[in-house]
């Protein structure tokens, strides 16, 4: 759920006796969910532009760091962050 909240369709996906939504879930699990839910409706607008930049430009959305640090060796090697949207316009 909290990785959904980055991706253009969100919606839950379950296994076989595991049902999907977080209301079957236990109370932790919900309050995440719910937090998760929250914050991509807070991102909602900086998420349009975004795509409106994509639809634009190309930009993508989810951008490696070395986007934005191309001058630094360091980010070549990162693997595991990334930028939401450029440092600046």
């Amino acid at each position: 759920m909290q990785y959904g909240v980055f991706q253009p369709i969100y919606r839950p996906h379950g296994q076989e006796e595991v049902p999907a939504e977080p209301v079957f879930r236990a109370p932790k699990a919900k309050a995440l969910a719910k937090e998760a839910i929250e914050l991509r409706y807070k991102l909602l607008p900086y998420n349009y532009t975004l795509a409106f930049h994509n639809s634009q430009n190309g930009e993508p959305l989810m951008r490696p760091l070395l986007f934005e640090e191309t001058d630094n060796q360091q980010v070549l090697t990162n693997a595991v962050t990334y930028l939401w949207g450029p440092i600046s316009w």
